[in-house]
């Protein structure tokens, strides 16, 4: 009986220390997603760490949330958690839940946006114009959606 009780007590100390080193690992990112015209479909969030995966379409991370907690006013906030280093999120206003992007007349129907860059142009932005930094704090990045 009391070899039970050690072995318990020693099983929730290791366990409580090792959950503890994975979440500290990682940093709590609150992503502030403004000018959403609907609720309908969801956001799609592609997480990159450099150029060439970025050019290439070969997420670090992609999330997807439901666009049903959208305020009146077209602000979603959502959160990832990330390991420190250099990330840029690549959003799409994905409003009929299809996965990709959808174009008319060569331009997109859906909403698009980068983190902490508003977009102007035509041609992709570079991962460098979206890019930041993930520290062992809370960060907020703020992405402002597109429509063309």
């Amino acid at each position: 009986m009391n070899h039970l009780l050690i072995l318990s007590f020693v099983t929730t100390i290791f366990n409580g220390v090792f959950t503890s080193d994975i979440e500290n690992e990682k940093t709590k990112i609150t992503v502030e997603i403004t000018n959403l015209r609907n609720t309908k479909g969801s956001v799609s969030l592609g997480v990159y760490t450099n150029q060439d995966d970025f050019e290439d379409e070969k997420e670090y991370v992609l999330e997807v949330f439901p666009k049903t907690k959208t305020d009146d006013n077209g602000k979603l906030t959502v959160e990832l958690y990330l390991a420190p280093g250099t990330y840029g999120i690549a959003y799409l206003d994905d409003e009929n839940n299809n996965g990709e992007m959808d174009f008319g007349l060569m331009l997109p129907n859906e909403g698009f946006g980068f983190s902490n860059y508003v977009h102007s142009g035509l041609s992709r932005p570079d991962f460098e114009d979206f890019q930041f930094t993930v520290g062992t704090q809370v960060t907020k990045v703020k992405i402002q959606t597109k429509y063309m």
